[in-house]
């Protein structure tokens, strides 16, 4: 029996969200203030980034309909 696209969506899918938890995980090891020196703006840096990347790359899954480019009058 051959594998659905949908079947290996899910497949690929939560192999790849497991990694990208673990890696999660990681950047919360950074937390540890004996071990890391670093204050809250960079940590805002670090949010701000991940966060659009985030939403860059699910707006991909959000494209339905692509409107002709016309200018506004």
């Amino acid at each position: 029996m051959t594998e659905t696209k949908k079947e290996r969506f899910i497949r690929i899918m939560t192999k790849r969200i497991d990694r990208i938890k673990h890696e999660h995980k990681l950047i919360g090891n950074l937390a540890n203030k004996y071990v890391y020196e670093y204050d809250i703006s960079l940590v805002h840096q670090v949010e701000d980034e991940l966060l659009k990347n985030l939403d860059f790359h699910l707006q991909k899954f959000y494209v339905e309909d692509i409107q002709p480019f016309k200018f506004k009058d």
